[in-house]
């Protein structure tokens, strides 16, 4: 593909390259720059179009400065494309101002940039404004473009603690999808249940997001016929649900079901596995199995090590927490269990020493019976 971009764009130059207004020259760079994958490769005609173009030229430099920031974010440089999105929307702003969807699309990556950075209500502001304009330029009718800016608010309520709201943006991208659908196995559709899922569980109404659940899983499977990473996920989060709400034997069932999916689709070590082994270790906890449920654990654990060489990686830590919970749940059962054989052997006590003395009000052929049956 990137061959192809470079023939594209050595094209484009050339024609380019034949005209003497160095407009021309700036705008085919950015088109150049457009036509590649590698988004280095078209960082560098972004920027060299960039510099070609005059410092008032706000028009023609607003898209240019949009497209130099993608290109950074593309690369994992957040703080830069921050930088040079931001100069777009405003360059944007100056020279015209109106709605536009390529301005709200990148008010949407400005929200997802700031998202990548931790910078949560910063996301939430730039994810609202392209909600807003996203909406003006729908008119009232369902958009793809209204959809992915509700499901971006809702991601930043939810991580800003505003979960309620999160919930409601949720709710209303799923609606939106299931109104653009024209099929039943619609992958977008798909993603915004599992989203309403996840959103009724953090406000504590599991069995909404059991129903949510089970409604995506069904969506899934009329997406993905075969084993797919989806399905394997969807399966996973049902049984987190079932958990909770301490349908363990169940729950138990969809965990086997994502861990054997997740086995078949990656090879070990991989971190999907090992979410799935720790989920199952702490299942067969609840149920009491808890030698079952240290093999486990300790395996996503070795399988945790395997992946992340850092001590102190969140993952480990997680998975050495798991085995000291499930420790002090072992101790705690075993002083149950001895305090309750304890128990047991006092009150067999007792009644040996109620019998003893029962017999001794007791006729003395029965004693002497007794005694000779003893002997």
């Amino acid at each position: 593909m990137d061959h192809v971009g470079g023939l594209v764009a050595t094209e484009v130059l050339g024609e380019a390259l034949t005209q003497t207004d160095e407009t021309d020259v700036a705008a085919a760079l950015n088109i150049a720059g457009v036509t590649y994958d590698d988004p280095s490769e078209a960082l560098k005609y972004h920027k060299a179009s960039l510099e070609m173009m005059s410092s008032d030229d706000d028009e023609r430099k607003a898209p240019v400065l949009i497209n130099v920031g993608l290109a950074y974010e593309a690369l994992g440089e957040v703080n830069n494309a921050v930088v040079y999105l931001r100069r777009g929307v405003d360059t944007w702003k100056r020279s015209n101002g109106a709605d536009d969807r390529n301005i709200a699309n990148t008010l949407y990556n400005l929200g997802a940039t700031f998202e990548t950075l931790g910078k949560m209500e910063d996301a939430l502001h730039y994810q609202s404004r392209s909600l807003e304009m996203s909406e003006r330029l729908a008119k009232g009718q369902p958009e793809p473009d209204v959809a992915s800016a509700l499901s971006g608010v809702a991601v930043a309520c939810a991580a800003t603690g505003r979960k309620h709201e999160s919930l409601q943006y949720h709710l209303r991208a799923f609606e939106m999808r299931r109104a653009l659908s024209a099929e039943d196995g619609d992958k977008d559709v798909a993603e915004a249940t599992r989203a309403l899922g996840r959103a009724y569980s953090a406000v504590g109404d599991h069995e909404s997001a059991l129903n949510t659940h089970m409604a995506g899983l069904e969506v899934l499977e009329n997406v993905h016929t075969e084993d797919h990473p989806d399905r394997a996920a969807a399966l996973y989060e049902i049984a987190q649900v079932l958990s909770h709400t301490g349908r363990h034997d169940e729950a138990l069932q969809y965990n086997q079901d994502s861990l054997i999916m997740r086995e078949n689709l990656y090879n070990d070590p991989h971190p999907d596995i090992a979410m799935s082994l720790d989920a199952l270790g702490l299942c067969f906890r609840d149920l009491g199995d808890f030698r079952t449920a240290e093999l486990h654990i300790r395996k996503a654990g070795d399988m945790r090590q395997a992946l992340y060489p850092e001590h102190d990686h969140p993952a480990r830590l997680g998975a050495v927490y798991h085995l000291q919970l499930l420790d002090s749940d072992s101790k705690q059962d075993k002083e149950t269990e001895s305090t309750a054989e304890s128990t047991s052997s006092v009150h067999a006590s007792k009644a040996k020493h109620f019998d003893f003395q029962s017999q001794r009000s007791t006729r003395q052929s029965e004693l002497t019976c007794n005694l000779c049956f003893i002997s």
